[in-house]
């Protein structure tokens, strides 16, 4: 639903856009989206430090693993945005799948010795997911 960073631009865009698929008062429906919005941002951000913050390693291992943290939650992210402008079918099933993961990443504690050794997860999860 949201990436780990999104500006405030993105955000307007992001909420004008399920705004519109929401009934009602359109003032009241951006109001409400803005609202989820920023949650969900606030409790994904949240999430992300926590999983950063509980790494263990050698310093060098969890700068390492920091950035992969990161960048799984990113390509999971992307995947998702891109998911999102398809029109097939089943695109609700998929994106609930990634979105799954995404929160699964998010709340991990492993170490940073762990995610160096698996650090292309994102990728897996989605071949797996997509069937690739």
């Amino acid at each position: 639903m949201t990436k780990i960073k999104m500006n405030k631009r993105e955000m307007m865009v992001e909420a004008h856009q399920m705004a519109k698929q929401m009934v009602g008062d359109y003032s009241a429906r951006l109001a409400l989206a803005l609202r989820s919005l920023w949650t969900a941002a606030k409790k994904g951000v949240a999430k992300v430090m926590k999983a950063i913050e509980s790494l263990t390693g050698s310093e060098k291992q969890i700068a390492w693993a920091k950035e992969i943290v990161t960048s799984n939650l990113e390509a999971l992210q992307r995947e998702i945005e891109y998911q999102k402008g398809r029109s097939d079918c089943c695109f609700f099933v998929v994106i609930s799948k990634l979105e799954k993961a995404a929160s699964e990443l998010k709340e991990s504690s492993y170490t940073a010795k762990w995610w160096i050794e698996h650090q292309n997860l994102a990728n897996a999860y989605i071949h797996k997911i997509m069937g690739r």
